[in-house]
């Protein structure tokens, strides 16, 4: 195998791993970290997947729209943004402010 650089701040991080006891050797603490980067790789491409699929699938319902003129950008941004405001003002509404339910304890009469 071909030795690689690395650069003295992430050996210092392999070195205190090591000290730390994390990891058997600054051989072990790589070969675990590329493992989990290779995973994580994995994941990213299956989530990517994932939501191209449920791209294909709504197309094929037919849950989409055609913007084809910057009318239609425009007149698809102020639909957005009124649901958005619309989602937020039900959300506030459904909230009771931070500390209502301890109020009732602290009024008092006399």
């Amino acid at each position: 195998m071909n030795a690689i650089q690395i650069p003295d701040e992430l050996r210092q991080v392999i070195d205190r791993q090591v000290a730390e006891g994390r990891a058997a050797s600054a051989a072990e603490f790589l070969e675990a970290a590329v493992r989990r980067y290779a995973l994580e790789l994995e994941a990213d491409d299956a989530e990517l997947v994932a939501a191209a699929n449920e791209g294909i699938e709504a197309i094929r319902r037919g849950d989409y729209i055609t913007i084809s003129s910057p009318e239609d950008e425009a007149a698809f941004r102020q639909r957005m943004w009124s649901q958005a405001m619309a989602l937020a003002d039900e959300m506030r509404t459904h909230e009771s402010p931070p500390g209502d339910e301890d109020q009732a304890a602290v009024h008092t009469t006399g």
